[in-house]
């Protein structure tokens, strides 16, 4: 069985590739959700109804109530990537700050992100 094709990029994360190193598989899919999460909506003229800027929360999401919102929005961003089979999102509040933890899952199997929602592109690949 042939894995699935997700394409290649050149990596974003932090800031661009100065050396333009392709990237593929699910470290594509895992740059998309980031651009995704750290990306006001509105802000892109091809898509206007996507993007959520999780940086924005970063004092907004102080009671359990605001977290499972702001673990919602997520879930609804993260699920938009067509490459995403499922998703399962909670947000917590560590000591140094809000916390996102997100499991995804795709047809090449499952990985995870640990994202420090004051910077997003702190974000950590775990397969």
């Amino acid at each position: 069985m042939a894995l699935p094709d997700f394409g290649t990029d050149v990596s974003t994360v932090g800031d661009l590739d100065p050396t333009f190193t392709p990237v593929s598989g699910q470290r594509v899919v895992l740059e998309r959700i980031l651009r995704r999460l750290s990306t006001a909506r509105g802000t892109l003229a091809y898509a206007p109804d996507e993007g959520i800027d999780i940086g924005d929360w970063t004092n907004d999401a102080t009671t359990r109530m605001q977290r499972l919102v702001l673990a919602n929005y997520i879930r609804s961003e993260v699920e938009r990537d067509e490459a995403v089979t499922s998703t399962d999102v909670s947000v917590s509040l560590e000591a140094n700050g809000l916390v996102a933890l997100i499991s995804v899952e795709t047809d090449d199997g499952p990985f995870s992100l640990t994202i420090p929602i004051a910077d997003v592109s702190a974000a950590r690949l775990h397969t």
